[in-house]
């Protein structure tokens, strides 16, 4: 029953965004005709959880030039959906501006015989870089992007996001032109956070010196390629375990692993692994393990520099 009920609200959501897509295409060709597209409809609230079930977000594009996108509120209960012609031109206008500006720093990039995309939204730069992520290949780089920085108009007011890729990931999605939508995105896409390797965050107005800033370089934990890091810290985890802890013991290697940059190592990754003094059949479902293995793991270095226990706090405390 619940199950039918679940169903029945995912239906009827679907059909509201597919009536609000039509609504918005069908207002646009009377006051743009010919100008915009849709390209995605969702809600702008937690549909499970919010009872506004009217607003949605609306991501549209100039049909002229694709890469020109930007989000537009369309509220079911006002009059054409409470959006105001002047609201379009200047949400246009807004975005055109943005992929002018992410045109001219690819540019830069590009005479650098970088392989990137570039994207500009609002004060924040994100540049997508398609390299192998060894030291050496990252430091090559970085006095690239510095060089491209160094003439672009818009870096001194502008906040950069470097985001080191997958070289192969070039093959899947690669586009010169990031839309402002897809600025930003990290931690929406899990294509995105599949395939970066390393991030860097830099303020244009202040970049440090090159030996300085690759010091800055940081892992991204969540990489399709941590997999492997993970595995080897779980087997650390395991064999130090087994020489440290009174048995019986268990330590769980897959589900409530804590992961995270380690904050002395930002090439590091921080490993949780709880851990149970007692035997695996004997840890039921809900059960507080007795603590955690916690493995920081070189990425660079591929070696667990440090193994210790976090023992869990007492009842009361």
């Amino acid at each position: 029953m619940a199950f039918t009920c679940f169903f029945m609200f995912f239906l009827f959501g679907c059909a509201r965004k597919n009536e609000t897509t039509q609504a918005v295409r069908t207002w646009l060709e009377k006051s743009f005709p010919g100008q915009f597209e849709v390209l995605k409809t969702s809600y702008a609230k937690n549909q499970w959880i919010s009872s506004d079930k009217n607003t949605f977000r609306v991501v549209l594009a100039s049909k002229a030039d694709s890469a020109v996108q930007f989000t537009v509120i369309w509220d079911r209960s006002a009059p054409d959906g409470g959006l105001a012609p002047s609201t379009i031109n200047s949400a246009y206008q807004n975005a055109l501006n943005q992929v002018y500006a992410a045109r001219s720093l690819y540019t830069e990039l590009e005479k650098r015989n970088l392989l990137v995309s570039a994207g500009v939204d609002g004060a924040l730069a994100d540049i997508w870089v398609f390299t192998e992520s060894t030291v050496e290949f990252r430091e090559k780089v970085l006095q690239a992007i510095l060089a491209a920085l160094g003439v672009w108009p818009n870096t001194a007011q502008t906040e950069f996001q470097i985001q080191f890729m997958e070289p192969a990931s070039s093959d899947d999605d690669y586009q010169k032109i990031l839309p402002p939508a897809t600025v930003r995105s990290l931690e929406r896409s899990s294509w995105l956070q599949d395939n970066c390797t390393f991030v860097l965050r830099i303020q244009g107005h202040s970049i440090p010196a090159l030996q300085e800033l690759k010091k800055q370089v940081a892992v991204n934990p969540r990489a399709k390629r941590a997999s492997a890091w993970l595995d080897t810290a779980s087997r650390h985890a395991v064999e130090w375990a087994d020489k440290n802890l009174q048995k019986p013991f268990y330590v769980e290697t897959k589900q409530y692993v804590g992961e995270q940059v380690d904050e002395l190592d930002p090439l590091a990754v921080r490993y949780w692994f709880p851990y149970f003094l007692k035997a695996k059949d004997a840890v039921s479902a809900g059960s507080d393990p007795d603590g955690q293995i916690v493995v920081i793991y070189q990425t660079e270095q591929n070696v667990c520099k440090q193994i210790f226990i976090e023992k869990e706090p007492a009842a009361g405390n």
